[in-house]
């Protein structure tokens, strides 16, 4: 897998970000590069950082608490931006922007990666700017209620009047018609049918 995303944080958020780039990973099928070693010094460091990003034409930036205090972080994403890099703010807490952050980054459109359709906004953005096309892996998604009503309407052919936790259910037991939908959908991708 090549590498086509580069991870911005803050170390005090390395566990959850480490999460993170795993479902990305998985579920699109791709490599994030993020620096694992933690130096944070020296001109190795720098010069290390600066030649991946400017290898990737995405920055994802780890938007926390953390990460708007950290030096580095808020290095790397400037330099990101002076490269024109397709800038994405993933927020991974429930901090607001404090003002300077605000004042640099208040223009780029926010996902949270807790809020489910804006997570699958993010891998629909990532599978469409990679020109993936039927590589993700569809395990990993969640469908909100809204979406696995329509899934179950327009592919199991369901009654759909029962509890989410029953139509949970019946969507693990139809994986298979989820499947042959993917199959079947030659037009749009998956997520262009079923996820705007």
């Amino acid at each position: 897998m090549a590498a086509e995303v580069f991870i911005s944080y803050s170390r005090k958020d390395l566990h959850k970000v480490r999460q993170i780039k795993e479902t990305i990973d998985n579920t699109l099928n791709i490599n994030c590069w993020m620096d694992l070693d933690g130096i944070e010094s020296g001109e190795q460091f720098k010069n290390i950082i600066i030649s991946a990003i400017n290898r990737h034409n995405t920055f994802v930036f780890m938007l926390s608490s953390n990460s708007m205090k950290s030096e580095w972080a808020l290095d790397e994403i400037d330099f990101a931006r002076r490269k024109n890099k397709r800038i994405v703010l993933l927020k991974i807490d429930n901090s607001e922007m404090n003002d300077e952050f605000y004042f640099s980054y208040h223009k780029y459109d926010i996902i949270e990666w807790d809020n489910q359709v804006q997570r699958n906004k993010l891998f629909r953005n990532l599978q469409e700017w990679f020109k993936l096309g039927n590589k993700i892996d569809h395990s990993h998604i969640i469908f909100t209620e809204e979406e696995e009503k329509l899934f179950i309407e327009k592919c199991c052919n369901f009654d759909t009047h029962y509890d989410p936790e029953e139509t949970r259910r019946r969507m693990q037991d139809n994986s298979k018609a989820l499947d042959e939908l993917k199959k079947k959908d030659n037009k749009k991708s998956f997520f262009d049918k079923w996820f705007k």
